[in-house]
């Protein structure tokens, strides 16, 4: 009939009064290969606001109008740890932070007699990817602690009836969206910069090329001043991400996935790192997702020899501006 869950944001309850199993929220995941952690979030955030709004509604109609914030708790699959490729951690983070949003947003509404999720239960088929879930959930408790504020009461597997073991066999990996950004010259003496050409890699059987129609020079201004002149701004960078980013790539940028960036001499000079999609988030692209460069070059050495030792030399002398002295000259 067209209304079960599907995009992302899409949910629906199937809730019942009788003892044993409660019932289920059902979220809607978009398309496999677009799902990401941040969008997984989107969607367990409205999936979960729903459920409490209903919650709190069935108390009221048994008559149940104190005002106090009850805690309730919820069981939870491991979303998107397979089929929709993503990594058990990024899969229990979304997860975690789609139910810490749903709690702000409800508890921001004021309401009387509203609920509140205080504990998660997560539920998984095979013994090796909730072992592997319990390794993240413990690192997550340890480094993260200011965006989720999790405890672990039980460091513990249970075991229940239908666990199935199998050979850990680790298939499921980000996937990393490939966009190349290249200068267009006039034909003319001076090779002045035409525009720029983006193309990405999708999961159909071509790859997207488009060209932004616009005078690069105009964003020079601006793009120097937040790269090299520390005068990033969330309304600059937004601004920057409008007139830079063509509209049929805003949506991939926007599902915070991971990115690697192709780039030429010229682009390499954009802070693609520093865009920033939405205002109200002020969380740069690199902070919302993985991000890496590689330079499209044909001057490039042809035997590259590999050190077997972990070191690495980092030569650079930011301008702190008085707060910390510069390196010393040798």
């Amino acid at each position: 009939m067209g209304i079960y869950p599907g995009p992302i944001g899409t949910n629906e309850l199937f809730l019942s009064e009788d003892a044993g199993f409660r019932g289920a929220i059902i979220i809607g995941l978009g398309k496999p290969e677009n799902l990401t952690s941040s969008e997984l979030t989107k969607t367990v955030e409205q999936g979960v606001c729903k459920y409490l709004l209903n919650f709190k509604q069935a108390e009221n109609q048994k008559g149940k109008t104190e005002n106090n914030i009850q805690t309730i708790g919820i069981s939870s699959l491991i979303i998107g740890g397979g089929y929709g490729g993503l990594k058990v951690e990024n899969s229990l983070k979304g997860i975690l932070q789609g139910v810490h949003n749903a709690n702000q947003k409800i508890r921001n509404l004021n309401l009387k007699n509203t609920p509140q999720i205080g504990i998660i239960e997560f539920v998984e088929l095979f013994e090796d990817t909730a072992v592997g879930a319990l390794y993240s959930l413990g690192r997550i408790e340890k480094q993260e602690t200011r965006s989720f504020h999790i405890i672990l009461e039980e460091k513990m597997l249970h075991t229940l009836l239908g666990s199935k073991k199998r050979i850990p066999n680790e298939i499921s990996t980000d996937w990393w969206n490939r966009i190349t950004v290249k200068k267009v010259e006039n034909n003319d003496t001076d090779k002045t910069v035409r525009c720029l050409t983006f193309s990405a890699s999708t999961s159909r059987a071509f790859e997207k090329e488009i060209e932004l129609i616009s005078t690069p020079a105009l964003m020079e201004g601006t793009i120097k001043g937040m790269s090299t002149n520390n005068r990033w701004t969330p309304q600059s960078a937004k601004a920057i991400f409008e007139l830079l980013i063509p509209n049929d790539f805003k949506e991939q940028l926007k599902r915070h996935g991971n990115i690697s960036w192709i780039l030429d001499t010229y682009t390499a000079e954009y802070p693609w790192e520093l865009l920033l999609d939405e205002i109200s988030d002020s969380r740069p692209l690199c902070v919302a997702s993985g991000m890496i460069r590689q330079l499209s070059t044909q001057n490039y050495n042809k035997a590259i020899k590999s050190t077997p030792q972990n070191n690495a030399l980092v030569i650079a002398d930011p301008d702190l501006k008085g707060f910390a002295t510069q390196l010393p000259e040798r």
